[in-house]
């Protein structure tokens, strides 16, 4: 809840609902994150078998962390701009859509993953998987500054 209280949720007009929402925003982050860099560093130790199942069980905790994080983004997004057109004309906008470009990417390396990692496991590709999961983790810090970024710049409203 730190980041919540200490950030621009707890001066909206609903404080408890804003600051309930931006801590499981954090929450779901740090489960698909946290749970990604230990599947990314385990697979180093691991028979292909085993880490196709981690990865499988992973798609769980990443499609659940995933629309956790859609709908409690909207949610601020949502509360803290005045109008649509703020997303295009004011700098916490425009920071914004900088970090949902980031999540494209990510969304798209996650899908990537899940169609193809198993099988690239199955053919050994071990340092293939380890190399792209380590992208994602790179653009997910990229995107963790950008949110940082983000909590510290004046929403428009």
């Amino acid at each position: 809840a730190t980041p919540a209280l200490g950030g621009h949720p707890a001066a909206f007009t609903n404080p408890m609902l804003a600051v309930t929402v931006a801590t499981v925003h954090v929450i779901a982050a740090g489960a698909w994150l946290g749970t990604l860099f230990h599947l990314w560093r385990s697979l180093c130790a691991l028979s292909g078998a085993t880490g196709a199942a981690m990865i499988k069980a992973f798609h769980v905790v990443a499609l659940s962390a995933a629309g956790a994080l859609l709908a409690t983004g909207a949610y601020q997004a949502w509360t803290a701009l005045g109008s649509p057109t703020d997303l295009f004309t004011s700098r916490w906008g425009g920071v914004l859509l900088a970090k949902l470009a980031g999540v494209a990417v990510i969304a798209l390396m996650g899908r990537h993953h899940w169609k193809q990692a198993d099988a690239q496991l199955a053919r050994g590709e071990t340092a293939t998987v380890r190399a792209s999961f380590a992208r994602e983790l790179l653009l997910a810090g990229v995107v963790i500054v950008l949110s940082g970024v983000l909590s510290s710049t004046a929403p428009p409203s």
